[in-house]
């Protein structure tokens, strides 16, 4: 018998799962657009061949961070959706997790929640310190 997921099921003190999906969602959209925007700043940067040749890796990095960005998302809402499956079967049911095993997987929840924000804000930063090295060096030929 299939488990039905309480999207209304409260994983952190004022956050349910339907929340942490939203929040998901709302911050990979966010970082979707400051990446692209990365892109398309260095894009304009590109005036001769030999200009893809400096600015192509960068690119590469910013999908790169963007990919695992989204595995990282991905892990999280794994995560939530065991607890949640978890919290609607009881002692002795296939798949039952103890409330240390659910205390465990919420702190895991929050851990990598926290690291990849930090990774990614990290990442982004770095990068766009990277494009205005960029912008100088190219302006200035």
């Amino acid at each position: 018998m299939a488990n039905n997921i309480d999207m209304n099921f409260p994983l952190f003190k004022g956050k349910t799962f339907s929340d942490i999906l939203g929040d998901i969602y709302e911050n990979q959209q966010s970082k979707k657009k400051n990446i692209s925007s990365l892109i398309e700043e260095m894009r304009k940067l590109v005036t001769k061949p030999s200009d893809v040749a400096t600015i192509g890796p960068i690119i590469t990095q910013l999908i790169e961070a963007s990919i695992n960005n989204d595995d990282a998302l991905i892990k999280i809402a794994t995560i939530a959706q065991r607890l949640v499956l978890a919290n609607t079967k009881k002692a002795g049911d296939e798949g039952w997790l103890s409330e240390e095993d659910k205390k465990q997987l919420l702190n895991e929840l929050e851990a990598t929640a926290k690291e990849i924000e930090t990774k990614t804000d990290d990442r982004i930063e770095d990068l766009e310190f990277e494009i205005d090295i960029l912008k100088e060096t190219l302006g200035n030929k």
